[in-house]
């Protein structure tokens, strides 16, 4: 009986020391800690300030080397809705989804440091998805360069205008590009830089283009960006741009004289380099006008669908949010500006020689305006990309989608316009640009051009109706 008592009392004080030890665990000190987690472009270091009740009262970023253009959206949003929540449990912000991780993960690190257990604060927090019908002149699927530029024309002409963004923040493949812009050199340029004309700019393009290559487009296109770049240049509004005359890129095949001429005068902020290490001003002058004229945007709302009348004619886009938000889009026309499909890795193998290809732009680019072209009769073409030695499979950006018009009308298989759709940018590339060429201010170029041409045109055709 002594013995059973005995027991019984070793239990007890087991039971209560183990308690003890579970609550000292839990008993943080009130404090500010430095955690740190892994971003896209290294370690991101988060401060993280508790009291002595284990609430988290403040996260601020610390030292990170991540890009400011991206990961500011989810440094902003994150450290708000983890001391608002008290929680973890939060979705990554669309399109930086690496810094996302890093700051959840450095909050843990941090809450470690402070003796409390991160399981604790993994509350979900709970959201009723909602349904809205919008009715709109014009609606774009994708804020990137191409689908501001468009949407900017459109809405000055006085279209209402709505853009459809998957991610949270605006630019797609232009965010995460240089901020380069090229433009052909006129005659006395090139005799005095060595620059290359819209003639000789379009002699080496042709050599690497594929089959869908439009001499005739191609060359309006090359012949028109001055034009743009000082549309640009007004948007900006600033005077610190400065035309550079150095490379705007580095020869792609070393000793083949039909890319290492390629020579071509690019324009930057002031104190910018030619290679591409500049801001994002591109994005943010485009970004800041189509505010200004009036434009509406739906930020992180994939598009799934393109919607058609009883006729089959093309009448608008369906798009559904992050947090499952339901959007029916009723417009008159349709501008497809939502990218190229690097982020779709089947479509890219399918694309290219390369082993294994990595693509460096926004994965939210998987082809869906492809997809959605095709659903309606869109005539498509693709050129493979090159296996280029040194460049260890990287890929910047994709050429191949839909086929287009002057006009930017997107033609079916008897190449006739679809019906009120249109299509700008990456993925309609193909017709005008190659891939050995594509980085380094062209592809920005040619977004400026198709977009601001589609932009004109629809605003222009709503208006006659």
């Amino acid at each position: 009986m002594k013995l059973l008592k005995k027991l019984m009392t070793l239990v007890l004080i087991a039971g209560l020391l183990a308690a003890q030890g579970a609550v000292a665990e839990q008993s943080p000190v009130a404090g500010t800690y430095t955690g740190v987690g892994n971003g896209r472009n290294g370690e991101v270091s988060v401060n993280v300030t508790v009291d002595d009740a284990g609430t988290i009262t403040d996260v601020s970023i610390g030292e990170n080397q991540e890009t400011p253009a991206i990961a500011r959206y989810a440094f902003e949003a994150l450290p708000t809705q983890i001391v608002e929540h008290q929680t973890l449990q939060l979705d990554a912000v669309s399109g930086a989804t690496l810094s996302s991780f890093a700051v959840k993960n450095a909050v843990k690190d941090a809450l470690e440091q402070a003796g409390l257990d991160p399981q604790n604060y993994q509350m979900p927090i709970e959201y009723e998805a909602h349904e809205e019908t919008i009715d709109a002149d014009i609606v774009i699927v994708g804020a990137g360069g191409s689908g501001l530029s468009a949407a900017i024309e459109a809405a000055q002409a006085g279209a209402s205008v709505t853009v459809v963004e998957a991610n949270v923040y605006p630019g797609g493949a232009t965010m995460y590009s240089g901020g380069m812009v090229l433009y052909a050199a006129t005659e006395q340029e090139a005799e005095e830089y060595g620059s290359l004309t819209a003639q000789q700019l379009q002699e080496g393009m042709k050599q690497y283009a594929g089959e869908a290559y439009n001499d005739e487009l191609a060359m309006d296109y090359l012949t028109h960006t001055k034009e743009n770049v000082d549309w640009l240049k007004a948007l900006y509004g600033k005077d610190d741009l400065v035309d550079s005359h150095d490379p705007g890129y580095v020869p792609l095949h070393q000793g083949d004289e039909a890319v290492e001429h390629t020579l071509a005068i690019t324009i930057h902020p002031d104190g910018g380099e030619s290679n591409g290490l500049v801001n994002h001003w591109v994005v943010d002058a485009l970004y800041e006008n189509a505010v200004r004229a009036g434009v509406s945007f739906i930020f992180e709302a994939t598009a799934d669908d393109l919607l058609t009348d009883d006729d089959g004619t093309v009448c608008g886009i369906h798009a559904t949010g992050r947090k499952g938000d339901s959007y029916t889009i009723q417009a008159g026309k349709v501008i497809l500006a939502c990218g190229g499909f690097g982020g779709n890795y089947e479509m890219l193998k399918a694309h290219s020689d390369m082993e294994r290809p990595i693509y460096l732009g926004p994965t939210s680019n998987r082809g869906w305006g492809i997809e959605a072209g095709e659903s309606v009769g869109a005539k498509t073409a693709y050129a493979t990309l090159p296996d280029i030695e040194g460049y260890n499979s990287m890929v910047y950006g994709t050429v191949g989608g839909l086929i287009v018009n002057q006009e930017a009308r997107v033609l079916d298989a008897n190449d006739n316009p679809i019906e009120n759709l249109f299509a700008v940018g990456e993925l309609t590339c193909v017709q005008a640009l190659d891939l050995v060429h594509f980085s380094a201010g062209e592809n920005i170029s040619w977004n400026l051009y198709s977009g601001r041409i589609a932009g004109q045109v629809s605003a222009a055709e709503l208006k006659d109706m």
